[in-house]
């Protein structure tokens, strides 16, 4: 009976999250009670369909570019950034898509975040660099290089799954370096850390660490600006509650020592993406469900940085 209920339970609670009820601030956990709630983000389009497992994004030649995660297809989506429709699929012949997670960007090059390690124990991740200008002129790409590391910290491989603290989903590209924040299922906590954007294999510099109280799924930064943003989620009893982390006026890239504010949203998803747009504003994406599309979100955080 009690297996029965618990079903029913998870059930009903995934509908729910599907139709994107609301979330009161007086229904939140305590642990995030104490941050406001933005009511002013805006819904897009729905993602196509094909994408149904879109997690890292990035706008670049001012279009939407996404991939599916764990064990689909290797290839980048190209999404009208108007009204949401798939423009083009590029398929990246050679590669397998592991557990990618991620986008990241530089003026040349599209970095792929093959690091997703939900169940604790990889010994393989690794970072893909493809050029900007082969796939603007031909539509394909035909040479890709890989960047592959390890965390400094881990000496354990043993997960267990979803409880660890050796996941990643979130990457931006500042100079000559990668920098990558942690996704924290243990301590819902989030390590920086560091490598150069050239292939090769590297031991990633831990840098810092922040107290996320939850579990980071996105990066991006405003290059005109230097404002940081991390997408991610609380989960409890089966709601995923996203949010966002701003970081800005920090020492040269040490994003976590300077000012920062956190913003919960009124509707469940699990958010995944998110790149700078325009204005001050971010794009941010979340995963379909049972019941509804992947979605396309406009983030203001323009009101939040003071």
């Amino acid at each position: 009976m009690n297996s029965l209920k618990t079903i029913a339970v998870g059930l009903i609670v995934g509908m729910l999250i599907s139709m994107g009820c609301r979330t009161n601030k007086q229904d939140l956990p305590k642990a995030v009670q104490v941050f406001p709630i933005d009511t002013t983000i805006r819904t897009l389009f729905d993602l196509p369909a094909v994408v149904d497992e879109s997690s890292g994004i990035i706008k670049w030649n001012n279009a939407l570019w996404t991939h599916n995660d764990s064990k689909n297809e290797a290839a980048l989506f190209e999404v009208n950034k108007e009204d949401g429709s798939l423009v083009q699929t590029i398929d990246i012949a050679g590669l397998n898509n592991k557990d990618w997670e991620e986008l990241a960007q530089d003026e040349s090059y599209i970095y792929i975040g093959d690091f997703g390690n939900n169940h604790g124990t990889r010994k393989d991740l690794r970072i893909f660099k493809v050029e900007k200008k082969e796939i603007a002129q031909t539509g394909k790409v035909t040479k890709v290089d890989t960047l592959t590391f390890s965390y400094p910290d881990q000496t354990d491989f043993s997960g267990p799954t979803h409880d660890h603290n050796y996941d990643c989903e979130a990457m931006i590209v500042v100079g000559d370096s990668l920098y990558l924040f942690s996704k924290n299922f243990r301590d819902k906590q989030s390590r920086l850390y560091s490598l150069p954007k050239t292939k090769g294999h590297y031991v990633a510099t831990l840098k810092d660490r922040f107290d996320v109280i939850g579990n980071v799924t996105g990066a991006a930064i405003n290059q005109e600006d230097g404002v940081v943003a991390l997408s991610g989620y609380y989960y409890h009893h089966g709601s995923f509650l996203p949010f966002v982390w701003l970081f800005w006026d920090y020492p040269n890239q040490s994003f976590f020592k300077g000012k920062h504010h956190r913003v919960n949203f009124e509707f469940q998803a699990q958010i995944e993406g998110i790149a700078y747009d325009k204005d001050g504003q971010f794009l941010i994406s979340s995963e379909a469900s049972m019941m509804k599309q992947g979605q396309l979100f406009q983030f203001d955080a323009k009101q939040f940085i003071k």
